[in-house]
Protein backbone atom coordinates (compact mmCIF):
# COMPACT_ATOMS: atom_id res chain seq x y z
CA UNK A 1 0.00 0.00 0.00
CA UNK A 2 1.50 3.17 -0.71
CA UNK A 3 3.01 6.16 1.88
CA UNK A 4 -0.58 8.81 1.42
CA UNK A 5 2.43 11.61 2.34
CA UNK A 6 4.38 10.37 -0.54
CA UNK A 7 1.74 10.34 -3.06
CA UNK A 8 0.36 13.40 -2.29
CA UNK A 9 3.72 15.23 -2.64
CA UNK A 10 4.22 13.30 -5.83
CA UNK A 11 0.58 14.67 -6.67
CA UNK A 12 1.41 18.04 -5.78
CA UNK A 13 5.16 18.43 -7.37
CA UNK A 14 3.16 17.09 -10.33
CA UNK A 15 0.22 19.30 -10.74
CA UNK A 16 2.72 22.55 -9.89
CA UNK A 17 4.51 21.60 -13.28
CA UNK A 18 1.73 20.56 -15.39
CA UNK A 19 -1.92 21.84 -13.70
CA UNK A 20 -3.91 20.43 -16.09
CA UNK A 21 -3.16 16.98 -15.28
CA UNK A 22 -5.79 14.84 -13.56
CA UNK A 23 -4.62 12.40 -10.55
CA UNK A 24 -8.33 12.50 -9.33
CA UNK A 25 -8.95 8.35 -9.51
CA UNK A 26 -6.39 5.99 -8.84
CA UNK A 27 -5.68 4.57 -12.50
CA UNK A 28 -4.25 7.84 -13.27
CA UNK A 29 -0.92 6.51 -11.33
CA UNK A 30 -0.49 3.92 -13.27
CA UNK A 31 -0.05 6.33 -16.51
CA UNK A 32 3.45 7.31 -17.35
CA UNK A 33 4.81 10.58 -16.90
CA UNK A 34 4.77 11.45 -20.79
CA UNK A 35 1.09 10.45 -20.45
CA UNK A 36 0.24 13.05 -18.21
CA UNK A 37 1.76 15.65 -20.18
CA UNK A 38 5.35 15.79 -18.31
CA UNK A 39 8.25 16.17 -20.71
CA UNK A 40 12.19 15.23 -19.19
CA UNK A 41 12.54 18.72 -17.80
CA UNK A 42 9.30 18.37 -15.81
CA UNK A 43 10.56 15.02 -14.52
CA UNK A 44 13.74 16.07 -13.58
CA UNK A 45 11.96 19.01 -12.12
CA UNK A 46 10.22 17.13 -9.69
CA UNK A 47 13.36 14.81 -8.87
CA UNK A 48 14.77 17.24 -7.77
CA UNK A 49 12.42 19.24 -5.48
CA UNK A 50 11.86 15.18 -4.01
CA UNK A 51 15.41 15.27 -3.18
CA UNK A 52 15.43 18.89 -1.75
CA UNK A 53 11.87 18.11 0.22
CA UNK A 54 12.15 14.35 1.41
CA UNK A 55 16.07 14.03 0.84
CA UNK A 56 15.96 11.09 -1.41
CA UNK A 57 17.95 11.78 -4.25
CA UNK A 58 17.20 9.86 -7.39
CA UNK A 59 19.82 8.77 -10.02
CA UNK A 60 19.46 8.80 -13.79
CA UNK A 61 19.84 4.83 -13.53
CA UNK A 62 16.44 4.39 -10.72
CA UNK A 63 14.96 7.60 -12.64
CA UNK A 64 15.05 5.34 -16.13
CA UNK A 65 13.34 2.42 -14.10
CA UNK A 66 10.45 4.50 -12.89
CA UNK A 67 8.15 4.59 -15.91
CA UNK A 68 5.19 5.17 -14.07
CA UNK A 69 3.65 7.65 -11.18
CA UNK A 70 2.70 4.41 -9.58
CA UNK A 71 6.50 3.21 -9.61
CA UNK A 72 7.96 6.54 -8.67
CA UNK A 73 5.56 6.83 -5.36
CA UNK A 74 6.51 2.84 -4.44
CA UNK A 75 10.05 3.91 -4.77
CA UNK A 76 10.04 6.57 -2.12
CA UNK A 77 7.77 4.35 0.41
CA UNK A 78 10.58 1.69 -0.12
CA UNK A 79 13.51 4.49 0.79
Amino acid sequence: MSNMKNKQIIKELILIQNPSVDLSNEADFSSSFAELGLDSIDVMTIVLKIKRELGIDINDEQLSKLGTVSELIEFLDNK
